[in-house]
């Protein structure tokens, strides 16, 4: 069974679902084609370097410690104190063989700061050159460089008191001690220029302390080059195109098979209109009407019915049924007669009243158009005779 569908519905449908198949498609058949071409940035060298601040804290003889020194990660108390060492090491590997160059220094720098707001404020700095710039050069796949520097506290501590005498200014001091190494290397695939800089920071003036700071610092990183690549179909997308045009060629197919274009059913028309137009009229019955005979008085139109609804101040009548063809006929019930209309039989009457009149125009035309064939015939042979001549 196929099913009545509006036939400008259907075309619309059927244009919108081969649009879409169409497109869908054309964008398969684009991502299952040659891959797209991009830039990628592609590794040629790959290295790694790290950066480390060690240290050890060594002390004076004191009635607490057997030990003459104490490892990293401990509190100390400064009046045991009698130098730190600080360990400094820096190392840079690659994954091939390179030339190196470089150099590195030590900078110690003392610092009268104070705290406002939970924020570090400087009052004032002198810096200190502990190891001045020393360079360095090597060659393999790396390179590694160590250096030690003792840490007196004490002289820095009397600094610190000369400065508070001389400015009278009450301030948290500490010394940031920066291991700054600048690297370069010479690569199969072009040159590499790299900083470190790790740091510690030794408080001043207090009665014992912990180190701090960034300790440790460690980085890898690549030289890249720029290539062309060509990226790999996106599976999830074709996946994605190839069920939304199997469900659509579904859709064209059974739009195919089981529809058909045509128009709306006139009766189902006619209803909707009447329904719409005299609603408030209208009385649904769920038994069957029935009319004594002779005394139904059928009317022409469903106007004709609602003046007569009018004129008597009845309503309009009707069985209720779930089959729309079964609601085609119409009452209104005075004393001694019901009037009715029959819908059905009304379009009936109408469609053989217009097919007439078409077939009644056909004729006409016909009749003119031999008569036009005649008189088109007569006045070819009068011109024959006019101009036919005597021998």
């Amino acid at each position: 069974m196929r099913i009545n569908i509006k036939k400008g519905l259907r075309t619309i449908l059927l244009l919108m679902i081969g649009t879409t198949l169409c497109v869908l498609v054309f964008m398969l058949s684009k991502e299952l084609s040659a891959g797209e071409i991009a830039e990628e940035k592609v590794p040629i060298y790959a290295y790694s370097q790290k950066a480390d601040i060690d240290y050890n804290v060594f002390l004076k003889p004191n009635i607490l410690y057997e030990e003459k020194s104490l490892e990293k990660g401990g509190t100390y108390i400064t009046s045991y104190l009698d130098y730190i060492d600080l360990s400094m090491s820096y190392t840079f590997t690659g994954e091939r063989p390179a030339g190196f160059s470089g150099e590195y220094e030590i900078i110690g720098e003392l610092e009268g700061y104070t705290i406002i707001n939970d924020a570090s404020k400087t009052i004032w700095k002198k810096a200190n050159i502990l190891k001045g710039r020393t360079p360095f050069e090597g060659n393999g796949t790396s390179i590694e460089i160590k250096e030690e520097i003792p840490i007196g506290i004490s002289e820095y501590n009397e600094f610190a008191n000369v400065v508070l005498e001389e400015t009278g200014i009450i301030t948290n001091v500490r010394m940031n001690v920066f291991w700054n190494v600048e690297l370069q290397a010479e690569t199969d695939g072009g040159n590499i220029n790299e900083e470190m800089a790790p740091f510690a920071v030794i408080p001043i003036g207090t009665k014992y302390f912990e180190i701090s700071g960034q300790l440790n610092l460690e980085e890898t990183g690549s030289l890249d080059e720029l290539r062309q690549v060509e990226l790999p179909a996106d599976g999830d997308l074709i996946g994605a195109y190839g069920l939304g045009i199997g469900i659509l060629s579904l859709a064209l197919i059974l739009m195919l098979i089981f529809t058909k274009a045509g128009n709306a059913d006139p009766i189902e028309k006619e209803l909707k209109k009447i329904f719409k137009k005299h609603r408030e009229r209208l009385a649904a019955l769920n038994g069957e009407v029935s009319v004594e005979e002779g005394k139904g008085s059928i009317v022409k139109s469903i106007d004709d019915l609602v003046k007569i609804a009018d004129e008597l101040g009845k309503p309009i009548m009707y069985r209720y049924s779930a089959d729309f063809r079964k609601m085609t006929k119409f009452y209104v019930f005075d004393d001694n007669k019901t009037y009715i209309f029959n819908l059905e039989e009304a379009i009936s009457e109408e469609e053989k009243t217009n097919k007439e009149k078409k077939t009644k125009k056909s004729k006409k035309d016909r009749n003119n158009e031999e008569q036009e064939l005649i008189r088109r015939a007569e006045e070819m042979k009068e011109s024959k005779d006019e101009y036919n001549i005597e021998v």
